[in-house]
């Protein structure tokens, strides 16, 4: 079945000629003046009278300055006048300076003061209306010249100005009206007056009157132009008016000749040429018309109308070719003109190429939703590929915009083609009564459609009920006697019985067709989809060698062949598939993916060397041996550089938990792959929207579309985005697209019936969830949400059918388990419940499944009080809040783990995405992680990334105050902690970076390449820098004021000097003795540790210097707490306090010490293995618990500690 509609525009245009002139030398000019306005109220009191009189001096100075352009003097001295005492002179002059200065809204308030006082002032008034003319208050402006009429009817300019505004609105009967009252022997602007006239009569088609103003105007001046030019215009108009009024009474010739007198009248005008082409088309005259067309387009290359109508005239004359070319430039130029791209999806639709008219067609529709002509020819092109839920949906917003008639005769043409084609199926499966009665059901719906006699027909033929057969297709063509497939059914009937009528219906098919190869192209198409190719190719050959120069045709055949050749290489024949490709091309089709798919193609011919390493890394991947499936990945993607290897690549990366590491893998390979980039930014744009940078992955999947707009995932993912923004509207139509450019690909469907569902229509997504099945029979989703459909709906019943079914042939999807768990505790059956809630476990242990077993297990608890059972609930609370801490079970898991264990400590890791390249900085509730190539920040309290940002070059060092500062090779950055924006760039100009400290300045030591080693100070704004050289080997660090201590150690021998945050030295350098190398131990807000060998000294920003103490025992850890010090030996603890006094601890318990912190005045103890204690300074272990290791984490591991006292 091919149904055929071409909707043809004819571009009907009035030709105006717009001259409006402004009153320049009028009495009343629009001119603003000083203000002379005056008060009429004569009955004031002696002191108001006062106050008026001293108002009005003062303003008379503010006037002098107006005069002289000096506004803000003048509205000073009008706003001290008004203080005085408030006169309309005053308000005048104020809003008179404040428009001059661009105030315009506060001109008009100060104007609307004015009246107020003076509310028939001739000269407020007409300020005023430049001021709301100016504001674009048009309509309130006309109000107050019509003011101005009654208050002064001598005054002829108001009714003048009235009527220019009036034209400007369109409101050309009021303007008419206006302006004939202005047309008096005292208004002295007549030239104006007759050329406003005559436009207004030119739009309201009186061209007597209007060719009588434009000479009026011409006699007063026979120099000028404009006078003649509307003039001419105005014959034009004329014309042009009388052309289509023949056109309306069908008297096509009697249109030719006016429509020829306009072009002849104006030879270089392109607006005719369009109409006298409109009126050849009508009178079947294609090459006339076209040769019109081309003439428009000479005369005026950027004539949208004269591109639309070469266009139109190419499409009806079959040279889809030439209308997609000329279309083209036309959209180069209209970018956003809707009926350019509706008649390019025509154009691409009559050759056939589907993908490109569907996208021509949405196209328009995204440009212009209201476009109801577009709407007819998407929903006829999806009608045609025999998607009918589309067809509907378009022909159904179709109705609502005017196209009503239209609309409901092709959602009435839907139904229809509907029950064919079910009764085509059952044909073919030899059901043939069953296939007439969903005939004769169509049949119902329209008594007359030609479609349904041929498809009665045609069952006929196959049972050999050759009369009745004979009848029916004799029938359909009662109705329509060009009907070419019920000529070419009696052509097949007559030819199975060697009947003589097959030679007269094959003279007229040839009749009908001649010079036209639409018929023989219709039954190729029949047969493509079908999928006989043979015939389809034979077919077409014919076609050829009796139309050799039809570009369908040839586009027909070479699609063929492209299609052909898709075939093979899925069939993977690839030299089969070369071979049709080269056929394409020799068709000249100008298919534009040929050469890419000949490169897909050849790589695929690469690809089967691989293969083997592929399907071991997937089914490696599939098993969760991530690690282990990147080898055979990496091997693979070495012989045969192909981002599909790539991204399983990266994926595995992310799948470990090296997210950074996947997605910088991704990323550098951008710009090195020949091929395949789409793919990957796709895949990186996923990973974005996956990881909560919605805005960051929706410009991304846009980008993606300006360069390929048949993206069918971009525009699926831009569904999904749109889907959790809750914006179902502007989600269903990514997601329509996506489904129209690829209705394969089920999770489209997934995604629509999801919709469906949040919007309450449960039968609609039903059906999409259902054609999801279809489409992908190995796809889990959708079964899984009819499932999810019937469980909401309490139908426990058919729901668990599903879910069951689901168990055997998805055994790995755990949310199957995860439901029927759900409904056995429902039902009270704990057995079955932790049975399949231990199966999903299996699969995947996941914050959902933790809970729902815990709450399993408090019901089997709550019947038998089992202490195995206690401790299997307080493991699962622990894993849940250990595990997932940004999950909403945490919480809930917290408060039970802490209720059932007074003594436990719970560790919350933070979830790294990668090895950080420098510690991570703790700073406003976050955690600031530098992973080279980003920064991420984790909220503390949630654990979940509070914001990712991305740079070109890695960052070497991080620290952070009240900004993060970040520096790589080339800059110092300053980031903003909320968002990771970047505040400020600061260029480090060939200078390597070798340290960076932070406090209420940053300081940055970096390396030039002469070997000189430099410190440099940088205020929050990078602003106000300051350097200063420095030893290369030297150390230091900051006190918690943000002073400066450099350290500089050889030998015994250890200098120091103190700066302050401008680099100015405080206290100069010392030499002291001492084995051993320095190293700075501890900060705190005045003073610093320092550890030489086994000596500890305090260096205090002041520069006094006092030795701690000296020990002989091995120095574990050195920190400070509340500005205490507190230093851990093999054997003991010793506290120096803030005044120099010192406390010793014994503690046998610091020998496998990793690190040490005080923690209200306890020590945490990390061991070397692991093990957290929490003990008292004496050593007694108050509490004890070790960190279960993850074999497939980072190496590095983050965690929070909680612990109930």
């Amino acid at each position: 079945m091919k149904i055929n509609k071409f909707y043809a525009l004819f571009l009907f245009i009035t030709i105006v000629s717009i001259n409006t002139f402004l009153l320049t030398n009028c009495a009343s000019s629009k001119e603003l003046k000083p203000s002379n306005a005056k008060d009429t109220n004569a009955k004031e009191s002696e002191d108001v009278r006062q106050k008026i009189s001293s108002a009005k001096k003062i303003l008379n100075r503010g006037n002098e300055f107006f005069q002289k352009n000096k506004f803000d003097e003048s509205k000073n001295i009008a706003e001290k006048s008004i203080e005085v005492y408030p006169t309309a002179e005053g308000f005048y002059l104020l809003g008179s300076s404040e428009f001059k200065q661009g105030q315009h809204k506060k001109a008009r308030e100060s104007f609307e003061k004015a009246l107020a006082v003076s509310p028939k002032s001739e000269q407020i008034l007409l300020t005023y209306s430049l001021v709301l003319t100016t504001l674009g208050e048009d309509e309130k402006a006309i109000e107050i010249y019509k003011s101005l009429e009654e208050y002064y009817p001598k005054e002829k300019v108001y009714p003048f100005k009235q009527g220019v505004l009036l034209k400007s609105l369109k409101r050309y009967e009021e303007s008419y009206t206006s302006l004939k009252r202005a047309d008096d022997s005292s208004f002295k602007q007549k030239l104006q007056l007759y050329m406003q006239l005559g436009d207004v009569s030119l739009q309201l088609k009186k061209y007597d009157e209007a060719e009588e103003y434009f000479a009026k105007a011409k006699s007063l001046d026979p120099n000028f132009k404009s006078a003649s030019d509307s003039s001419q215009s105005t014959k034009l108009a004329k014309l042009i008016e009388k052309g289509n009024s023949a056109i309306k009474e069908k008297n096509y010739e009697k249109s030719l000749e006016f429509f020829q007198d306009a072009v002849n009248l104006s030879p270089k005008t392109s607006a005719p040429l369009i109409f006298l082409g409109n009126a050849y088309i009508l009178l079947k005259k294609d090459k006339e018309a076209e040769d019109s067309f081309k003439r428009a387009l000479q005369m005026d290359p950027n004539s949208i109308e004269g591109y639309s109508a070469l266009g139109t005239i190419y499409i009806k004359t079959g040279k889809n070719s030439e209308a997609i070319k000329i279309l083209k430039r036309a959209v180069e130029l209209f970018p956003s003109d809707a009926q350019i791209y509706n008649k390019l999806g025509l154009s691409y639709q009559n050759l056939g190429d589907s993908k490109k008219a569907l996208l021509s067609f949405t196209k328009s529709i995204e440009l212009d939703p209201k476009f109801g002509q577009a709407r007819l020819n998407l929903g006829f092109f999806y009608l045609n590929e025999k998607r009918f839920s589309d067809s509907k949906r378009e022909f159904l917003e179709a109705s609502k915009l005017s196209f009503e008639k239209q609309a409901k005769e092709a959602l009435t043409l839907t139904e229809i083609s509907i029950l064919v084609d079910k009764g085509d199926k059952l044909l073919v499966k030899g059901k043939i009564e069953e296939g007439i009665k969903e005939f004769l059901k169509a049949k119902k719906i329209k008594s007359d459609e030609p479609m349904v006699f041929n498809a009665i027909g045609r069952a006929e033929f196959i049972s050999k009920k050759y009369k009745e057969s004979e009848n029916s297709f004799k029938a359909s063509l009662a109705i329509d006697k060009e009907n070419i497939p019920a000529i070419q059914g009696l052509i097949r009937l007559y030819s199975a019985q060697n009947k003589k009528e097959q030679k007269i219906y094959t003279e007229k098919l040839e009749s009908l067709t001649k010079g036209n190869p639409l018929s023989g192209i219709i039954t190729g198409r029949i047969y493509e989809d079908k999928k006989e190719f043979g015939k389809a190719e034979d077919i077409y050959k014919e076609l050829l060698k009796k139309f050799p120069d039809s570009e369908t045709v040839r586009y027909r055949l070479g699609n063929l062949y492209y299609k052909l050749a898709l075939e093979k290489n899925k069939k993977e024949e690839f030299q089969s598939a070369l071979s049709y490709l080269e056929k394409a091309k020799d068709q000249k089709s100008e298919i534009s993916e040929i050469e890419e798919t000949k490169k897909i193609i050849q790589g695929n011919m690469k690809f089967g060397e691989v293969l083997p390493l592929v399907k071991k890394g997937n089914k490696l991947f599939n098993s969760k041996n991530y690690r282990e499936a990147i080898e055979p990945f990496m091997l693979a993607y070495k012989k045969i550089e192909r981002p599909s290897i790539l991204i399983k690549i990266a994926e595995c990366h992310i799948a470990l938990g090296e997210e950074e590491k996947g997605i910088r893998i991704l990323q550098d390979s951008i710009e090195k792959v020949k091929e395949g980039k789409i793919e990957i930014q796709e895949a990186i744009n996923a990973y974005f929207f996956r990881k909560g940078q919605t805005d960051k992955a929706e410009e991304g999947f846009r980008d993606i579309l300006k360069t390929r707009p048949e993206s069918y995932y971009s525009l699926y993912q831009l569904g999904l985005i749109y889907l959790e923004k809750n914006n179902y509207g502007e989600s269903l139509k990514y997601l329509d697209r996506a489904v129209s450019l690829n209705p394969e690909f089920a999770a489209s469907h997934i995604a629509r019936g999801l919709i469906y569902y949040k919007q309450n229509n449960k039968q609609k997504a039903k059906e999409e969830f259902e054609e999801a099945m279809k489409k992908d029979s190995e796809l889990e989703l959708a079964p899984y949400n009819i499932g999810i459909l019937y469980f909401n709906e309490n139908s426990t019943q058919e729901a668990e059918k599903i879910f069951t079914k689901l168990t055997k042939e998805y055994p790995d999807f755990s949310d199957s388990f995860y439901y029927l768990s759900y409904i056995a505790f429902q039902k009270n059956d704990f057995t079955n419940a932790e049975k399949f809630i231990k199966s999903a476990l299996k699969i995947e242990r996941s914050p959902a499944s933790l809970y729902a077993y815990i709450r399993i297990l408090e019901a089997m608890y709550a019947k038998s009080t089992d202490g195995e059972i206690a401790d299997l609930q307080s493991e699962l609370n622990r894993e849940l809040v250990e595990k997932f801490p940004n999950s909403e079970y945490s919480r809930l898991a917290e408060s039970r783990l802490v209720k059932a264990s007074t003594d436990s400590i719970i560790f919350q890791k933070y979830t790294l995405t990668g090895k950080p390249v420098s510690t991570p900085v703790f700073v406003n509730g976050k955690m600031i992680i530098n992973y080279g190539y980003s920064v991420v920040a984790i909220d503390s309290g949630t654990k979940s990334i509070a914001w990712r940002r991305e740079v070109k070059e890695p960052y070497i060092f991080l620290e952070a105050s009240t900004r993060i500062f970040a520096a790589s090779k080339n800059s110092l950055d300053e980031l903003d902690i909320q968002t990771g924006k970047i505040l400020q760039v600061n260029s480090l100009e060939d200078k390597t970076p070798t340290g960076l400290k932070v406090k209420s300045k940053a300081f940055l030591t970096t390396l030039d390449k002469q070997g000189k080693t430099q410190i440099t100070s940088y205020n929050l704004n990078g602003k106000d820098t300051k350097t200063l050289g420095i030893k290369r080997d030297i150390q230091w660090d900051l006190f918690g004021n943000g002073k400066i201590l450099f350290l500089y150690g050889k030998n015994t021998q250890l200098e120091w000097s103190v700066y302050d945050s401008n680099l100015e030295r405080i206290a100069k350098g010392e030499s002291i003795k001492g084995e051993g190398n320095i190293k700075i131990a501890v900060v705190k807000n005045d003073s610093l540790g320092v550890l030489k060998g086994s000596r500890f000294f305090e260096l205090r920003d002041n520069g006094k210097f006092t030795e701690y103490f000296k020990t002989g025992e091995n120095i574990r850890s050195i920190f400070s707490e509340d500005e205490d010090i507190y230093v851990v030996s093999d054997k003991k603890i010793t506290k120096i306090s803030n005044d120099g006094n010192s406390t010793e601890f014994q503690n046998s318990n610091m020998k496998d010490v990793s690190a040490i912190r005080l923690n209200e005045g306890k020590p945490v103890v990390v061991s070397k293995d692991g093990e957290l204690s929490i003990m008292k300074l004496t050593g007694e272990i108050l509490k004890i618990q070790k960190v279960k290791e993850d074999k497939a984490t980072n190496p590095i591991e983050i965690y929070s500690v909680l612990y109930r006292e």
